[in-house]
């Protein structure tokens, strides 16, 4: 991706030049081109207000000043980031002569997405650049806003502050025309089958990345039945889910895989967040963009969710009737999983560590984010690990299920409203539309599924597979039971 940063600071080797550095230090290192443009080393004059660049300059500034060099990479800038010392509660000088003179290009065509670094010496000083920001540079130029870091006395070149602009700048993913680049899929896709980038909002405006899965003799004039699937709780669809597309689309149906919002492609800040009511809501943003393609029959549309996804994706079905039949795989209820066996006293004193952590995230502008699955996938999990631990190291620690966007867990303080929300208190309002829960044998997580399949209504199904463990029904084809999902949904999506 390319990346344009405008350093509005004066000093060479400040406090806004060491933001910049440890940004760019972690978006090269992930293959993005940074370019960095010191504002203040430059001569560049305020606009005119002339209008020359929109008449007879057609998009030239009369100007002949360094602004010139600026234009070419502002047109070649998928993402722009914005970095500057907090001068009267506002930007430099400098830099907002600069960001005036970009109204010659109007609206970049390749520029999506913006990010706003600031440094000053006092605390409650950045409402009037946070605001020019927000409300009108990202509105007018329509970008998705990627975070905003801020740092103030002592926080400015400490070593948690470079760390975080650091992991920020390896956390961004590609941009290409037409969507968003295609990270690394665990399982090849069939030749009989084709896999697409879609785009689309949920309820909240927030853009959700998905790929969408069809076969090729699939007959597109005609309306079709779709499945939404969902990956395991803080994994991304290039892992489980791509292969549950790439297997039922083969069997006809018109199948989504999607990010949840604040994860792998799909938008949204800061990353890794998780919440109860935004990850069930995308489930109903899936069925939102399923329903207006021609080639969807809106009637017949249904849902299956992996692990924590399943948990999702059965509280989504409680409330939209739109979903016609759900599926599970190794499903987790996340809302009972955060609270685990914990008395009492031990909830109460887990809460109070978690409080405490927001303290902790409002001084540093950002969540904490601790994420148990290393950079790159390891040869095998060391022998120490306890199980289920060792279970998930199984996957997502190796080649096997490795990937960059899935380094495993939140942010910390999301498990307080995981806490705070019980998933599937409703899920015997899914009757009378079917539930098929599919557990292996041998699953630590089988409690889950056997406990909402006692709490759900008719028509429902408990399928056990034969000697599979958790996280064989993420991507293990001799595991999965594809031809029972499809069975369960072909009869049921009428």
């Amino acid at each position: 991706m390319r990346i344009l940063v405008l350093n509005g600071s004066p000093r060479p080797n400040g406090n806004t030049a060491a933001m910049v550095a440890a940004f760019t230090a972690g978006a090269m290192a992930v293959g993005h081109r940074v370019d960095v443009i010191n504002i203040c080393r430059k001569n560049i004059h305020g606009c005119l207000g002339c209008e020359f660049c929109h008449t007879k300059g057609n998009g030239n500034c009369i100007q002949n000043d360094d602004m010139q060099e600026i234009y070419p990479l502002l047109e070649q800038a998928e993402m722009l980031v914005l970095a500057s010392p907090i001068y009267y509660h506002g930007f430099s000088g400098q830099l907002q002569c600069a960001l005036n003179r970009i109204y010659a290009l109007d609206k970049p065509q390749k520029l999506k997405r913006a990010a706003l670094f600031l440094s000053s010496g006092d605390r409650d000083v950045y409402n009037g650049a946070i605001y020019a920001y927000s409300n009108s540079f990202l509105d007018y130029l329509k970008l998705e806003n990627m975070g905003i870091f801020t740092a103030y006395g002592d926080q400015n070149k400490s070593e948690e502050l470079l760390n975080r602009l650091s992991a920020f700048g390896r956390s961004l993913i590609d941009i290409h025309e037409g969507g968003y680049s295609m990270s690394g899929h665990i399982a090849a896709l069939s030749d009989s089958v084709t896999r697409k980038k879609v785009v689309y909002k949920n309820r909240y405006g927030m853009d959700i990345m998905g790929e969408l899965y069809c076969g090729k003799a699939l007959d597109l004039t005609q309306k079709h039945s779709a499945l939404i699937v969902g990956a395991p709780y803080g994994g991304v669809k290039e892992q489980g889910p791509c292969v549950y597309g790439d297997q039922l689309a083969q069997r006809g149906f018109v199948v989504l895989t999607f990010d949840q919002s604040f994860m792998g492609e799909s938008g949204s800040f800061p990353r890794n967040v998780s919440s109860p009511d935004i990850f069930t809501e995308n489930f109903s943003a899936a069925v939102d963009f399923l329903g207006l393609q021609p080639f969807v029959e809106r009637e017949k549309i249904g849902a299956i969710g992996i692990c924590g996804s399943g948990g999702f994706a059965l509280s989504a079905a409680q409330m939209d009737t739109r979903i016609k039949a759900v599926a599970t795989a190794s499903m987790y209820d996340m809302s009972v999983a955060v609270r685990g066996n914990m008395d009492r006293a031990a909830l109460r004193a887990a809460k109070e560590q978690l409080s405490a952590q927001r303290w902790v995230d409002a001084e540093n502008g950002y969540p904490e984010y601790l994420p148990g699955f290393p950079e790159k996938p390891i040869e095998e999990v060391p022998a120490d690990i306890q199980e289920p631990d060792a279970e998930w190291m199984r996957f997502y620690a190796v080649k096997r299920g490795h990937h960059p966007n899935a380094r495993g867990g939140f942010t910390t303080t999301s498990a307080l409203t995981m806490m705070n929300y019980p998933l599937l208190a409703h899920i015997d309002e899914i009757s009378p539309r079917p539930v098929l829960f599919v557990v292996g044998d041998r699953a630590h997580s089988k409690f889950f599924s056997e406990n909402a399949y006692a709490a759900a209504l008719e028509p429902k199904e408990l399928y056990e597979v034969a000697d599979a463990e958790h996280i064989d029904l993420y991507d293990r084809t001799d595991r999965i039971p594809f031809e029972k999902l499809a069975e369960f949904f072909n009869i049921n999506l009428k």
